[in-house]
């Protein structure tokens, strides 16, 4: 499930989007894993608009014009990253093949929330260690008698915190 509401920011003393005809606005995208209920991206992102020769009590009168070009610019700097469903293609030892391209490097965590079968599982912590093509190599760690990683499970990244 993905949420982004787009809200205007108020108009503060010392803001650079006091006067010049520019409006502040504020998003807060947040991707959750209706599965697992766990959120799988959240960023807030602040746009400042484009001048406006609008009055000054006209907000929003053409916001076509008066986010068209801020809004793509500033969300090009966040990309999102929601990758599609991903699952377990290999287990050897601690190390596990995911297929799950982009969006993650070496040093990123995973979790495996269900298995093959669509029912929940873990969850199950992997750590990447390197990409290959199509595919992300993760190692885990197992606890004995805990939950293993098994071919077909799937796999979320694990939401980074916001800088």
């Amino acid at each position: 499930m993905l949420s982004a509401p787009f809200e205007l920011r108020p108009r503060l003393p010392g803001m650079p989007n006091v006067g010049g005809g520019r409006v502040a606005a504020r998003s807060h995208i947040a991707i959750t894993n209706c599965f697992t209920g766990s959120i799988v991206y959240d960023q807030s992102v602040n746009f400042d608009s484009d001048p406006s020769s609008a009055g000054a009590g006209d907000l929003e009168s053409s916001p076509e014009i008066t986010w068209s070009r801020n809004v793509p610019a500033t969300l090009a700097k966040y990309p999102v990253f929601f990758p599609h469903v991903a699952h377990v293609f290999q287990v050897r030892g601690p190390i596990v093949l995911v297929d799950l391209h982009g969006g993650v490097s070496a040093g990123d965590v995973l979790r495996i929330y269900a298995g093959a079968d669509h029912k929940a599982k873990g969850p199950i912590y992997l750590t990447v260690t390197q990409t290959q093509g199509k595919y992300v190599e993760a190692m885990f760690s197992s606890i004995a008698g805990g939950p293993q990683p098994a071919v077909g499970d799937f796999v979320e990244p694990v939401a980074k915190p916001s800088p």
